[in-house]
């Protein structure tokens, strides 16, 4: 009877204030599951925060909070470095390395151009849902929506790509990137003489042009970078399943991009080549 009642005493949870004591601290399952979200949250925060660090000192600027660049820069970059790598990691990509012999230049490509192109655009289709119903064009909304889903697809299978070392598919996937790159180039040509005939040029939209020239410039460059890749997996040799399955991968990546250009024709078609940037967010 003794011994039941020190196990009944150990059961009792005595909370802070009661008689100045502290209140045990949590064991179990519900600790477990507190410690893990923390964990891996605070994980992949600290990932993203060494990676902008990097990414800043690669462009050559000094990564310190009294750097005004680094100091802007910092915010933008973790988040879109965090949501990418959440994007990625149900197919056990994102903030981890490719392979365990990631070379540089691989982890420029899955770091700052992948996830950080990755990250937005999944941001872009949460936003876009809501706007089905509300915006006056749901068609376009909904062709910008596809797109996003087309994009992250496809840089799902470039990563497996290099995680795998597959030539074929490394190929198709610089291949798609280029000529999704010099579309943008073209169309934003196409834009900008279609706006500039058509209606006369206020600050706002010269300034929103010249983002979207931005954005064609980041395109191009992750191209440029994508194309190193074209010749690292020439030792690639496959197996009867890993051909299967790449071939499976290659009709994948080869299906989302020309469903990208598909749907950006549609755009195109709706309301014209500014139609196109409505489209992509």
């Amino acid at each position: 009877r003794a011994a039941a009642m020190m196990k009944q005493k150990e059961k009792l949870v005595v909370t802070p204030g009661q008689r100045g004591e502290k209140a045990p601290l949590l064991e179990g399952p519900e600790a477990d599951d507190d410690a893990e979200v923390e964990h891996w949250f605070l994980k992949d925060l600290k990932w993203s925060y060494s990676e902008t660090k990097w990414m800043v000192e690669e462009f050559g600027c000094t990564p310190t909070w009294w750097n005004p660049v680094f100091f802007l820069l910092t915010p933008v970059i973790v988040m879109c470095l965090l949501s990418g790598a959440w994007v990625h990691r149900p197919f056990n990509q994102g903030s981890e390395p490719v392979r365990p012999d990631e070379t540089t230049l691989e982890r420029e490509v899955r770091v700052q151009w992948i996830l950080m192109t990755d990250g937005p655009f999944a941001i872009s289709f949460l936003l876009g849902l809501p706007a089905l119903y509300f915006d006056t064009k749901p068609v376009l909304v909904a062709v910008g929506l596809c797109v996003d889903v087309c994009y992250i697809g496809g840089n799902v299978v470039f990563l497996e790509a290099l995680k795998r070392r597959r030539r074929l598919l490394t190929h198709l996937a610089v291949v798609a990137n280029a000529t999704f790159a010099l579309g943008l180039v073209a169309l934003w040509l196409m834009g900008v003489l279609w706006f500039g005939l058509h209606r006369h040029f206020n600050v706002v939209q010269l300034v929103q042009w010249l983002v979207r020239g931005v954005v064609v410039v980041f395109f191009v460059a992750a191209a440029l970078l994508y194309g190193q890749l074209w010749h690292a997996y020439d030792d690639d040799h496959l197996s009867p399943h890993d051909n299967y399955s790449t071939i499976l991968r290659a009709v994948a990546i080869s299906v989302a991009a020309l469903l990208v250009w598909t749907l950006f024709t549609i755009a195109v078609f709706i309301d014209g080549p500014r139609a196109i940037w409505a489209a992509i967010g």
